[in-house]
């Protein structure tokens, strides 16, 4: 899905870091402005054709920015594209004209919660849609046919993870893992409450139970299973970053001082723009300072082509944290 045929030649202009003067957001807001299509949304890369999950951090991102002009006039024009992308059942396709949902969905509705975003003609009624559609998407594991299937097949469970505890998979009816089930949660605990449809609270439990289920002993998250075939799995940033921002609203439990333990001990060890912004992301929520020059020397030096999704993870990653996970303000540029 990531690497879909461009529709257009419209390159924007290559960051120069050399600039006087050189500023994150500024040079970020620039960049995401310049890489729009002209259809509203974006691509995984400048020129590639729009897609679900950049365009909603790319409009978040912006809106972290909203003191320019140029930002909410990007910004309407992503939102718009959202909501011609959303399907009849309330989820939204990776790419517009696919017809089954999966989970971008939660990206959209994330984007659709945040403080500024009430930009397109029923906001409300597209993320309770949205909202509604993630509350009913089980991943496949954990139900009685599952269970029975494995009973019958003798099949060697692949962790010892709790298969009762479900949270979400990358597309309906499959296996769960931790970023789905993570930006899931992040989607319905930034919501407003009343827009919450009948077992969100169920669901948001079970979700938090799985990612603590399946913490690594050794601190951090893998994207799946702890334990898989009698090897236990090394931790990975990304993963930890995304069960770290889903579980902030927990109490400090031993799973979350050894995962926020071990993401600050190897966050400057993380190679490469797209990585380190989700990173640093994670560590701003929690009030962890991880060094914006850091930031600023992987964005301007990182390789090409930069994503937007990045993008929009960093003029997040600058922003002071307030208040529950889920986007958050940002200096005006």
């Amino acid at each position: 899905m990531r690497g879909l045929e461009t529709d257009h030649d419209q390159v924007p202009q290559e960051i120069n870091p050399n600039s006087a003067p050189f500023s994150l957001p500024t040079q970020g807001v620039r960049f995401l402005v310049e890489s729009q299509n002209p259809d509203g949304g974006w691509g995984f890369h400048a020129a590639l054709s729009s897609a679900t999950e950049p365009t909603a951090w790319a409009v978040m991102g912006l809106d972290a920015c909203a003191g320019h002009v140029e930002c909410r006039q990007s910004e309407e024009k992503g939102f718009a594209w959202l909501e011609e992308c959303q399907l009849q059942d309330g989820s939204w396709p990776a790419h517009l004209g696919q017809r089954e949902g999966s989970w971008v969905t939660s990206a959209a509705c994330l984007a659709l919660a945040s403080k500024r975003c009430w930009l397109i003609g029923d906001p409300e009624e597209a993320l309770a849609k949205g909202l509604r559609w993630l509350v009913k998407s089980w991943p496949g594991e954990g139900n009685p046919w599952w269970r029975l299937r494995r009973a019958k097949l003798k099949l060697r469970p692949a962790s010892r993870r709790d298969s009762g505890l479900r949270g979400w998979g990358w597309t309906p009816k499959t296996s769960g893992w931790v970023e789905p089930t993570a930006l899931a949660l992040l989607a319905l605990q930034a919501a407003p409450r009343e827009l919450h449809p009948k077992d969100a609270q169920k669901r948001i439990r079970l979700g938090q139970a799985m990612l603590l289920d399946q913490a690594l002993a050794t601190g951090g998250w893998n994207s799946g299973s702890s334990d898989s075939y009698g090897y236990a799995a090394r931790p990975q940033p990304g993963p930890t970053a995304w069960a770290l921002m889903a579980l902030r609203e927990q109490q400090h439990g031993p799973e979350i001082v050894a995962g926020l333990d071990w993401l600050c001990q190897i966050h400057s060890q993380v190679k490469g723009f797209f990585s380190f912004s989700l990173v640093c992301l994670c560590l701003n929520l929690w009030g962890v300072e991880y060094g914006l020059s850091h930031l600023e020397n992987a964005f301007s030096t990182g390789s090409k082509p930069i994503s937007p999704m990045a993008i929009g993870w960093a003029l997040l990653a600058i922003t002071p944290p307030e208040g529950p996970p889920g986007p958050l303000r940002a200096p005006e540029i």
